[in-house]
């Protein structure tokens, strides 16, 4: 059987470190292809990606991705556990997927096993300390954690003071969070992809320096701080994209193609307008407790970012409420289920992967938007319809700022390399 092998990612945008994490994935895996789910148009963080899907997924596929598909706007721009559920669905109904990897602080797959079967199963024990560290007042995030020390400590017999140190250091990184995600749904929906874990290279997830290119990768934050704060010249951001998409990459910046969330403030805003306390309520993530607060707040209504700021408070995080604002602007109010699969781009040598995932995968495949309107069923055209949308959305955001023609998602073709 041929072994191909899975990532999950964002490439938001794609440096260094991720081109490394594809050939480490092959050597990892001995995978002969490996097909990339990656964020679409909006990501996990709550905000438009840096630039499109299809400057992305041209950039993955000329870093060594053989396959992107398109993660849609409910999972991209969810929690760490949808956003993992969602990603893991798509590999999972291929059919052809053998193997995960996923880049991690700690390179041990051993904690991630262990951590994501108590979050599936939920002993008894740990839903008491969960509901009680929620009590007190506490994100769930930081709940979770708490919850997970304690279970742990009262449960696992022989358990060392360092153990539970590396176990407190091991849940408070966002990469690890993440791969404990991705092995809690391999888990829950018993499939036979087989995860890794490579150690992550480089700058810390949110570091928003860049570090120097000959010692060590700089991250997506610090690459995007750096083109938005336009005060690195184009030499020295490109020493931290790979030569393949070194073209693309110099050219979407020289054009001006790159996004951000307060491009999008006056949308938000008229959005914010439109709503009471009550509607605002029926949208994913926004709790009754945000929706008073921004209802209450919202004639204070600056920019995206400054109103996120705005809102935030100590058991609100940043992100959580970027996320719960993105999901008004875009009409989310819930996520759901996958229906079918789209395929954004492939390389010309990778083709063969097209028809494998037609024949073996349990979903329809929507290969372009304008045939896959016409021939999918009618519940997937409904959901793919709304796909379209978000992505005319920011097409329309982008094309507004940099004065370019608009091009519908409906026209665009698969990206074949």
């Amino acid at each position: 059987m041929e072994k191909t092998a899975g990532i999950i990612a964002e490439y938001n945008p794609l440096h260094r470190g991720h081109q490394f994490h594809i050939q480490q994935t092959r050597r990892v895996t001995g995978a002969e292809s490996v097909i990339v789910v990656m964020s679409g148009d909006y990501v996990q963080r709550g905000e438009p990606a840096i630039f499109d899907k299809y400057i992305r997924t041209q950039m993955a596929l000329q870093a060594g991705a053989d396959l992107v598909i398109e993660l849609p706007v409910e999972y991209a721009c969810a929690s760490a556990e949808f956003f993992a559920l969602g990603s893991v669905k798509i590999l999972d109904c291929l059919g052809i997927v053998t193997d995960l990897c996923f880049g991690s602080e700690a390179g041990n797959l051993a904690f991630f096993l262990e951590v994501s079967k108590i979050l599936t199963e939920e002993p008894q024990d740990y839903r008491t300390l969960l509901t009680d560290c929620l009590r007190r007042g506490m994100s769930f995030p930081l709940a979770r954690q708490e919850a997970l020390l304690s279970y742990l400590y009262s449960n696992v017999s022989g358990l060392s003071a360092k153990t539970l140190a590396d176990f407190k250091e091991f849940l408070a990184k966002p990469n690890n969070i993440l791969g404990i995600e991705y092995s809690k749904a391999l888990y829950q929906l018993s499939s036979s992809i087989i995860p890794h874990t490579i150690p992550r290279s480089g700058s810390g997830y949110h570091e928003e320096q860049l570090c120097d290119p000959s010692q060590s990768y700089s991250s997506a934050s610090a690459i995007r701080q750096a083109i938005f704060s336009q005060k690195e010249d184009l030499s020295v951001l490109s020493a931290h994209v790979p030569r393949p998409c070194l073209e693309v990459f110099t050219s979407s910046v020289c054009q001006d193609l790159a996004v951000k969330a307060d491009d999008f403030s006056l949308l938000l805003h008229m959005r914010l307008l439109q709503e009471n306390a009550g509607s605002l309520s029926s949208y994913l993530d926004v709790s009754r407790d945000l929706a008073n607060r921004i209802q209450n707040l919202k004639r204070q209504y600056q920019s995206f970012s400054q109103f996120t700021q705005l809102l935030k408070t100590r058991e609100l995080t940043y992100t959580r409420i970027q996320r719960a604002l993105l999901h008004i602007l875009l009409g989310i109010k819930k996520a759901p289920p996958i229906s079918y699969v789209r395929i954004l781009g492939v390389r010309k040598e990778s083709r063969h992967l097209l028809s494998r995932i037609q024949k073996s995968c349990s979903l329809p495949v929507a290969v372009t938007p304008a045939k896959a309107l016409k021939d999918l069923p009618a519940h997937c055209q409904e959901d793919l319809r709304f796909q379209t949308y978000v992505c005319d959305l920011y097409e329309s955001v982008r094309c507004n700022k940099n004065q370019s023609p608009f091009c519908p998602e409906s026209s665009r073709p698969l990206l074949v390399l």
